[in-house]
């Protein structure tokens, strides 16, 4: 069942095995209860599944099912933009070792879709060498943008103030709440950051599909024919009057948003580039467009799209098509013990330690909470085995102290246990991300994370007497001190308390700066001119030193490796690598013996009778089939619907 036969093709159905930045912090049972009927697996895993069939020279082809994800109420992650740069090197890397491998027409890299959900997902399609899509299907290649609501003035209906402090005139984080729209500086400052990663978008399209791009001409044509579709004054004899439906709106249109329309400050250094631009402003493209422009290879119907073209039938008992999940486990098992033997013959092995921070940054414990994280950079630290730990940070920042906290996890493993701390940034790591990774050894970023936002903003509402008033409330309180001024959201900031939050907010500015230039050693003037708030693409955090080099987590597993080996093997031999999770996932057993009820319960709460009842169908399922195939070829016996019968206990390995 997990044999690799030569000459096979893995099979990917993304819908199905979804990728995450993170992996599920449960194992086991518990791990199958929570995720249910789809496959959840990290980034990491992921590339490194690209990398083991890369190098495997009895892999031939890589097809990817990018189709619409069909679990009901289990929507597939969203693949961020820096998300998806790693797997589109990992993918072009995989291409070009399959050239030297076999020659340029001997293997196969298909994706394959019946429509695309994101224009991000057809970034990834263009790694491929052949993208196809279904008849009906389409690409909604509407280029990169950002949206904010701005509820000031509804605030100010209400009754509600907030009262906001912001160093940084770059900082964004409160202006939904104080203004109307973006004030300028940041206008400015989000469309250069989008503008950045806009272009990286483009460039990535116009180079990997160039040589049909370049064919395409149709953009004029496409233009002329809205032209020619416009209605003449005059209608013919007998012909009802046409109304234009576009004159027709025209006069009653009602945008719900103000729309800023970005300058492009870097220009198209190529005409495929500008084809995508075009393309850009005539999107969401169907698929006759799109097979037009040169964006799609093929327009055809799903089950048409991938034959069994790799089965051989001089050889039926070789099945060369296997499934992704399939292979990870087989070259997995391969792998592991690979690694063992090459480690018992003496090969040098590094261990890193990797530590996850995701999502917002809060205090206390979770999976992702900053003390959670600061244990685990800890432990790490202190493990006799590991010899650099690698922080991978996906987050947009939160809580001050939480932040500090990592920061200071970090500065001790460094410091105290002498273990060098490699930052990796996912899609994002702004504001806290990047202040508690400030003086990580390394910091590696992809060309398309946001970082940056050097700035802090403090902000807090005040319900006034006006919406209290309209609700008919009357709020009366007692108190020994006119402190309680200073945490009640009845009382707005006065006098000394209003200068206390404003200087509050300035020392914690001026702390992030200190944070930035000690630890990466930069000049006072060059971190004010990267800071105020700013947001930044990791190409451009590159240029200012905010970051050291660019690439994913691939690249900052090498750093760590280097980190960790003092006698580098002889040429030509890699050293074995051992990455160890920290805190390490809990298993059904860790949660069953657990002293905490509530953790326990939390295991086996909401969506485990769901989680139970998919397990339990699969593996009856299959089990059944099996049997039923087994009895009906080899025994020569007929099962009916509704016949009853029996099997032996089966052994399963």
């Amino acid at each position: 069942v997990l044999t690799i036969n030569d000459g096979s093709t893995i099979h990917w159905k993304l819908d199905k095995t979804y990728i995450t930045e993170a992996p599920n912090e449960r194992t086991g049972i518990l791990g199958a209860l929570s995720r249910g009927t789809l496959q959840g697996i990290s980034l990491l895993e992921a590339l490194q599944v690209l990398k083991w069939a890369k190098d495997d020279q009895r892999i031939k082809g890589l097809v990817v099912d990018l189709s619409t994800a069909g679990v009901v109420g289990r929507a597939r992650p969203q693949l961020g933009f820096a998300q998806v740069q790693e797997l589109r090197d990992a993918i072009k890397e995989f291409a070009e070792a399959k050239k030297q491998q076999f020659g340029e027409k001997n293997y196969k890299l298909t994706a394959y879709t019946d429509t695309f959900e994101s224009q991000l997902l057809y970034y990834l399609a263009t790694a491929f060498d052949e993208v196809q899509m279904e008849p009906l299907g389409n690409i909604p290649l509407i280029g990169l943008a950002t949206q904010a609501p701005f509820v000031r003035t509804l605030l100010d209906r209400l009754g509600v103030r907030v009262r906001a402090h912001s160093r940084g005139e770059f900082k964004s984080v409160t202006s939904p709440f104080t203004e109307t729209d973006w004030p300028l500086p940041q206008i400015e400052n989000l469309s250069d950051m989008l503008g950045s990663l806009n272009d990286q978008l483009v460039k990535g399209i116009a180079t990997s599909r160039a040589r049909f791009i370049r064919k395409f001409e149709g953009i004029k044509a496409w233009m002329e024919e809205y032209q020619q579709a416009l209605p003449v004054k005059t209608p013919k004899d007998g012909e009802p009057p046409y109304v234009d439906p576009v004159e027709a709106v025209a006069p009653t249109l009602d945008d719900g948003a103000t729309l800023h329309k970005a300058k492009i400050k870097k220009p198209s250094t190529s005409p495929e580039e500008q084809k995508v631009r075009d393309l850009m402003d005539l999107a969401p493209l169907h698929s006759a467009e799109s097979l037009e422009a040169g964006l799609v290879d093929k327009v055809t119907y799903k089950r048409t799209m991938i034959p069994r073209h790799s089965r051989d039938p001089k050889e039926k008992h070789k099945d060369t098509d296997i499934s992704f999940t399939r292979y990870r486990v087989a070259r997995g098992r391969e792998v592991v013990k690979k690694n063992a033997l090459e480690a018992a013959a003496g090969v040098p092995k590094a261990t890193i330690g990797l530590v996850y921070l995701v999502g917002m940054i809060n205090r206390g414990d979770g999976q992702f909470g900053a003390s959670t994280v600061a244990k685990a950079i800890d432990d790490a630290a202190k493990n006799q085995d590991v010899g650099a730990i690698l922080l991978r940070i996906d987050s947009g920042g939160g809580d001050v102290i939480g932040s500090e906290t990592i920061w200071e996890a970090v500065q001790h493993a460094q410091t105290e246990h002498k273990k060098p701390v490699i930052a990796s940034y996912g899609n994002i790591s702004a504001s806290g991300g990047y202040y508690c990774s400030a003086h990580c050894s390394k910091i590696l970023a992809n060309p398309g994370t946001i970082t940056g936002s050097i700035g802090v903003a403090s902000g807090r509402p005040v319900i006034t007497k006006t919406l209290l008033t309209k609700l008919g409330i009357n709020v009366s309180e007692i108190a020994f001190s006119e402190g309680i001024k200073s945490m009640s959201v009845f009382h707005d900031l006065d006098h000394i308390r209003l200068y206390r939050f404003i200087k509050f907010t300035d020392e914690m500015y001026e702390i992030f700066l200190s944070r930035v230039m000690k630890g990466r050693k930069m000049e006072p003037g060059r971190v004010a001119l990267a800071a105020g708030g700013r947001v930044w693409s990791g190409e451009q955090a590159k240029s200012w030193g905010l970051v050291d080099q660019l690439g994913g987590l691939r690249a900052a597993t090498k750093l760590a490796t280097d980190a960790c080996i003092t006698i580098p093997p002889p040429p030509g031999i890699e050293p074995v690598v051992e990455i160890r999770l920290f805190p390490p996932p809990k298993s059904f057993w860790d949660v069953m013996t657990s002293r905490d009820p509530d953790e326990l319960l939390g295991a086996l709460g909401e969506g485990m009778r769901a989680g139970i009842a998919d397990i339990a169908r699969e593996m009856l399922g299959g089990l059944v089939a099996r049997g039923v195939q087994e009895l009906e070829t080899k025994g020569g016996v007929s099962l009916k619907e509704g016949q009853r019968f029996q099997m032996d206990e089966i052994d399963v390995k």
